[in-house]
């Protein structure tokens, strides 16, 4: 149930208790009661909206992977936390020790931004790829077959 549950949040997070349990037909009562145990479990984070960034004005979007020397790590991954334009972030075992997603408004700002990270931190590799398209994004739920 508390799959279902999950699946229709992702689905619609702004969707009424009534709507949700007239799509579901579960009780109001047991769907409230299921995200309040959710939330409090911290299986559910917080509740946000997808945004389409280039509306925005904001066309450029990367995912960079970076290997980074070890004495930098705690350091670089506190600059993630309180960067703007970092969206995701992302500790890799691939041989890489981080992915990030970042969002500027274009190229120029992608790239001012990857020249102080070069010059912050002692990065000693990084592999930069622009995102051209979005063809799924936030959509995975926990029901249905994995095929």
């Amino acid at each position: 149930m508390k799959h279902k549950i999950i699946s229709e949040l992702r689905e619609d997070s702004r969707r009424t208790l009534t709507g949700m349990s007239e799509k579901t037909h579960i009780p109001i009562t047991t769907i409230y009661t299921n995200i309040k145990r959710l939330e409090k479990d911290n299986i559910i984070k917080k509740y946000t909206a997808l945004v389409n960034f280039s509306k925005l004005g904001y066309s450029s979007a990367a995912s960079v992977a970076i290997k980074i020397d070890r004495k930098d790590r705690e350091r670089f991954k506190e600059f993630l936390n309180g960067n703007a334009s970092v969206n995701s972030a992302y500790e890799i075992d691939t041989g890489y020790d981080f992915l990030i997603e970042v969002i500027h408004k274009d190229q120029t700002e992608l790239k001012l931004f990857l020249e102080n990270i070069s010059n912050l931190f002692s990065i000693t590799e990084k592999r930069v790829y622009l995102m051209i398209n979005t063809i799924k994004k936030e959509e995975f739920k926990t029901t249905g077959g994995l095929g």
